[in-house]
């Protein structure tokens, strides 16, 4: 009885070791990237210059597309100067600062407001300062940010990432720059530089993949464990 106990529970084992869920094949990965050097702004908004981001469309060929991950580290850097013709405050600011990357029908896949950029100074009133035109310059204040992943899995974006060809995702950045002075002969003004590193990751589930090496073992064992057990059946029929 003993004998026979101990066979069915290993029985059981192998059963169960061959009936196990399995992740038969494994996701797989393909990266591109794109770099885009400090360039003046403004671009790609309001009809201003632009060079759209290309990358190469996921190969169908390879198996079924599952999710788009994108990143994006951007560089915002901006500089402020100031010229007195004569004794005044002027304040020059670079704000309504905007860096984005959209999709090819602008809806947003990435949009940062980096902060603004302001000085104020007086100069001409105290002693010593009578040098006209006077000319000072602040910055460049410097933005080096990584925005956080976004994952891309609607069926939109699947099929319009999908394709033998590229597809194309505008980057925009802009500031505008404002200036006043007591006096109405003062003068300032901004620069704003803008890049961008890009990266998008396609996973998908490859066309002909191989089992993963652990499922091959469980399979193995499994289907080693049911011709055990039929065995061992034919043996307790025999006692």
């Amino acid at each position: 009885m003993g004998f026979r106990f101990r066979a069915l529970a290993l029985l059981c084992v192998a059963i169960s070791m061959a009936t196990v869920p399995i992740k038969a094949f494994a996701d797989v990965t393909a990266i591109q990237s794109i770099t885009v050097p400090l360039t003046a702004t403004n671009f790609g908004v309001n009809g201003a210059p632009n060079d759209p981001l290309v990358f190469n469309q996921f190969d169908p060929t390879l198996g079924t597309l599952q999710q788009v991950n994108v990143t994006m580290q951007y560089d915002f850097n901006q500089q402020i100067s100031m010229t007195f013709a004569n004794p005044a405050t002027i304040t020059v600011t670079a704000g309504n600062n905007l860096i984005a990357l959209e999709r090819p029908d602008t809806t947003s896949i990435f949009s940062a407001t980096p902060p603004t950029f302001s000085e104020t100074v007086t100069y001409g009133f105290a002693p010593g300062e009578t040098t006209f035109p006077h000319t000072l310059n602040f910055g460049p204040q410097n933005n080096h940010v990584s925005l956080s992943p976004v994952a891309l899995t609607s069926g939109s974006d699947l099929a319009a990432f999908t394709g033998p060809g590229t597809i194309a995702l505008p980057l925009i950045a802009s500031a505008v720059s404002s200036f006043s002075s007591t006096s109405g002969n003062g003068t300032g003004s901004s620069t704003t530089m803008a890049g961008a590193t890009v990266t998008v990751q396609y996973v998908y589930s490859p066309t002909n993949a191989v089992p993963e090496p652990s499922s091959m073992i469980l399979l193995g064992l499994g289907g080693g464990g049911l011709m055990w057990g039929r065995r061992l059946r034919r043996r307790l029929a025999q006692v």
